[in-house]
């Protein structure tokens, strides 16, 4: 019998403090600069979110590259 296994979103554990939720709403990951990435990134509490964090810039490198846009 297979068992289920529980995935839960980085950003939903108990250790993210709301004040790194609510500036990660405020500066929107997907359209902030680069710069204020690495900022959050600087800031994440655990390895799971900043790992999350490096999964949006990987993204939004790539776009910016068949883009032809800076990043």
């Amino acid at each position: 019998m297979q068992t289920e296994m529980e995935i839960q979103h980085p950003l939903q554990r108990p250790n993210v403090p709301a004040e790194f939720l609510a500036e990660l709403d405020r500066i929107d990951p997907l359209i902030c600069s680069r710069e204020r990435l690495v900022d959050l990134y600087r800031q994440a509490p655990d390895a799971e979110v900043r790992a999350f964090i490096v999964g949006i810039m990987d993204t939004r490198t790539m776009v910016a590259i068949i883009a032809e846009k800076e990043f």
